[in-house]
């Protein structure tokens, strides 16, 4: 919050099988890639006149540390924008492939996920 007001949030559930994910349809063909349980980040959103200031990555940081507290062994991330690409690849996060179907049409959607120890 800043002066009392929301500027922004994530989302990040656990499951324990890849068929449950949001976007699954985008993880079929990576199935076997994810240790299971799997953890999902999705729906990270910054109110513009807060972005570029590094909250995107506390967000992730704060959201792996929950999923492996919570007994996650892996954790996927489906985005399209690239700076949030190279802020997942600079975080530890590896590219899986590229997902059937584009999120937004004038980007692919690339599969990222970050196997936890």
């Amino acid at each position: 919050m800043e002066e009392g007001r929301i500027v922004a949030a994530a989302r990040m559930c656990v499951h324990p099988v890849l068929s449950e994910l949001p976007d699954y349809e985008d993880l079929v063909s990576f199935e076997d890639k994810f240790p299971l349980p799997v953890a999902s980040m999705n729906r990270l959103v910054i109110h513009p006149e807060c972005r570029r200031g590094g909250l995107p990555t506390l967000f992730d940081s704060a959201r792996v540390s929950l999923a492996a507290k919570l007994g996650a062994r892996s954790v996927v991330v489906c985005v399209h924008a690239e700076g949030r690409i190279r802020a997942l690849g600079d975080s530890g996060f590896k590219v899986v492939g590229e997902a059937p179907e584009r999120a937004v049409p004038q980007a692919p959607t690339i599969v990222f996920m970050k196997v936890l120890e």
